[in-house]
């Protein structure tokens, strides 16, 4: 037998060479949608110094105990044991230390209904303090570590009329920052922040001020108002709070006496200056760049509560790829920029069972093919291909498929198949390339072969190459 390669003019001889840098602006799902074993309630989303996505959330397939998944290169897999909180967990806070440590922050079913806090140390996870350590019933949990990597929680306070109260772990106790129960009512939609001082700031829902927004930071003795306390034009909820790298607050919520809808504010020093508002939404999630910009992820109402996140570039606020991207519905949304300000958002998937699911904008992705060639070599066809760059390159597969009508016609294109059992590991970088080859015996005489490379970035984004063809004589 000898290898044919066929052209467009019917020719017993074909070359395809695939020069072709990947340019996809589009979001893309990280790793499989709803990866979790069940639904995932209250998903909250970390990145850790090499732009590794971990997830925490409600696991409804593990009997609503709190269960942490990360990213290994394309699949999710659970850190530690699934679902290894002692009980139900409710309100999960995900954060990760300088170490890439993970801690959870929950209310514990076990520890009635109480706050807990656990780590990973590397094979279990453990608690930080003792199980359950709030004097009652910690709502609305946002978690925070400081710059010596000792935790801090805000919560709605159960055994203070469920009013404000932020603690934090001394290396051996937990204890309360100020006095508990600050706020003047009830305390909703708690949001926490540190700045590079580890002064404490909180954003909330203010029962005491009609619903309305304030928020405060601990001036090392109390409780200190940042503006004028109910600040937002009506109740506010899903509050979202972060400081930029001047520790300059900025803050989203859902508007109340504006049909719900997305409000962006930021403190100037004397006033919360108004920076945006878009439509009606159901969650709502905020994140700032390297540079300080702020990006905004909410699930709207006009687009049947699909997500979309947008940006402020200077004085617009610009949609980031296309508005309501996700597939399906979207609840319990968690925003985060990677080291290349690369967003990802995690969420509850309603299309997917309430399953989570994570996806990213891949705005390039600069793995450029010079080649792809199939030959056949006696026994065997040879896949050969060349690349002169692999920016955030994991590795190839290859998929295989046969024609059954004719050379020419993708009428007769048979199902794809992998057939690279591992992955092929990428051997360039950032500014080289690399040479490749796979070699395939399970070929059979008088059959034509179509073969694609698929490229898998480092955050298990997928994308596909020109396929190239070949047929072998019997």
């Amino acid at each position: 037998m000898k290898t044919s390669f066929v052209n467009h003019l019917g020719l017993y001889f074909l070359l395809l060479i695939a020069v072709l840098p990947i340019f996809a602006q589009k979001w893309v799902t990280v790793g499989n949608a709803g990866f979790s074993a069940g639904q995932a309630d209250y998903t909250s989303l970390a990145l850790d110094s090499s732009n590794v996505p971990y997830v925490a959330y409600r696991d409804g397939g593990n009997s609503n105990k709190a269960t942490v998944m990360k990213l290994n290169g394309i699949y999710w897999m659970p850190v530690g044991n699934a679902g290894f909180s002692a009980g139900a967990a409710w309100y999960t806070s995900l954060v990760l230390d300088s170490r890439n440590i993970p801690y959870v922050a929950y209310m514990d079913g076990e520890s009635l209904m109480q706050a807990t806090v656990m780590k990973f140390d590397g094979t279990n996870w453990v608690t930080v303090g003792i199980p359950g350590f709030s004097n009652g019933i910690a709502r609305d949990i946002s978690l925070m570590l400081d710059t010596s990597n000792m935790p801090y929680i805000a919560y709605m306070d159960g055994a203070n009329s469920y009013k404000a109260t932020v603690m934090k772990f001394n290396g051996t106790n937990w204890v309360t920052v100020g006095i508990p129960g600050f706020s003047v009512g009830m305390a909703y939609a708690t949001s926490l922040a540190l700045d590079s001082s580890n002064i404490p700031y909180i954003a909330y829902s203010d029962d005491g001020n009609s619903g309305k927004l304030i928020v405060r930071k601990f001036d090392g003795e109390s409780w200190v108002p940042i503006g004028i306390p109910g600040f937002s034009n009506g109740i506010a909820r899903n509050i979202s709070l972060v400081l930029d790298s001047s520790n300059v607050p900025y803050i989203s919520y859902l508007d109340g006496e504006n049909r719900y809808k997305v409000t962006v504010r930021k403190w100037t020093g004397t006033t919360w200056a108004f920076i945006g508002s878009a439509g009606a939404a159901g969650w709502i999630s905020l994140a700032l760049d390297s540079s300080n910009v702020p990006y905004v992820a909410y699930t709207g109402e006009n687009i049947h509560y699909k997500t979309t996140v947008m940006k402020l570039n200077e004085s617009d606020w610009a949609v980031v790829g296309t508005a309501g991207f996700s597939a399906n519905e979207a609840h319990y949304i968690s925003l985060a920029l990677d080291s290349r300000n690369i967003p990802y958002l995690a969420y509850q998937d309603a299309g997917n069972c309430d399953k989570a699911t994570v996806m990213k904008y891949q705005s390039e992705i600069s793995t450029e093919l010079l080649f792809c060639r199939a030959e056949y070599c006696r026994d065997h066809v040879a896949i050969t291909w060349e690349t002169s760059t692999e920016l955030d390159n994991l590795g190839f597969h290859i998929w295989r498929s046969e024609y059954q009508l004719g050379l020419d016609s993708y009428q007769g294109l048979l199902p794809s198949f992998k057939i690279t059992g591992l992955l092929i590991p990428a051997q360039g970088g950032a500014t080289w390339g690399a040479k490749y080859n796979f070699k395939d015996f399970s070929i059979q005489p008088g059959k034509t072969y179509l073969y694609k490379l698929q490229h898998i970035s480092r955050q298990g984004a997928s994308t596909f190459y020109a396929p190239v063809k070949v047929h072998v004589e019997k």
